[in-house]
């Protein structure tokens, strides 16, 4: 009787001991918010700016540049579908936050809780690169037609600060009035990009 009982008390105590682990990870895990570019409202609200993939990218004035040996040079635009985004902001001066993958936390998360880390990885943003907003630009994308259109020449370009919340957790507000347009964050200076974060500036 003795040899039956010991394991099973045994079993009862290390599954005991389990539960608060994987509360913790689960825990662990929806603490941690999604990655991504997030529009802030005046309550605090956060809305999710969609990331927009395009591969109509076009190269103009190849040929002169070469003709002049490279004292002309190219430009590249990118074409995104539709007129306007779907997001809709009426304040000229929006504010953001910018949450990166935290890729040493995650793997944490990993190892405490597999589905947890998934669950994150899912509601997160892939496209998410870079460590800082100071890896974007915040540009103005001319309408033709029924696109909006990133170029490497002649794109308005704004000016936005950040702060840092968290390791990967950013703050960032416009520092100048936007007009009503068409407006998207993207990674890198190029003015080209495959990606962009978009939104619309829409009069009150």
């Amino acid at each position: 009787m003795t040899r039956r009982v010991v394991p099973c008390v045994a079993a009862i105590v290390a599954a005991i001991a389990a539960v608060p682990l994987a509360q913790s990870a689960s825990q662990s895990g929806a603490a941690m918010p999604p990655a991504g570019i997030f529009l802030v409202g005046a309550n605090g609200a956060e809305t999710k700016v969609m990331v927009e993939m395009s591969g109509d990218t076009q190269s103009h004035g190849v040929a002169k540049s070469i003709v002049t040996q490279g004292i002309t040079k190219p430009s590249f635009s990118t074409r995104f579908s539709g007129a306007s985004a779907k997001l809709q902001v009426t304040d000229p001066q929006p504010a953001f936050v910018f949450r990166f993958p935290d890729m040493k936390r995650m793997s944490q998360i990993a190892q405490a809780d597999p589905m947890a880390m998934m669950a994150a990885m899912n509601n997160g943003d892939t496209m998410m690169g870079g460590s800082s907003p100071k890896d974007y630009t915040l540009g103005r994308l001319p309408v033709d037609g029924d696109a909006r259109v990133a170029s490497s020449k002649g794109m308005d370009t704004f000016k936005f600060e950040s702060t840092r919340r968290a390791p990967m957790e950013f703050d960032v507000k416009v520092t100048s009035a936007l007009q009503p347009g068409e407006y998207a964050f993207y990674m890198g200076k190029g003015g080209a990009p495959p990606a962009i974060w978009a939104f619309s500036v829409k009069a009150k």
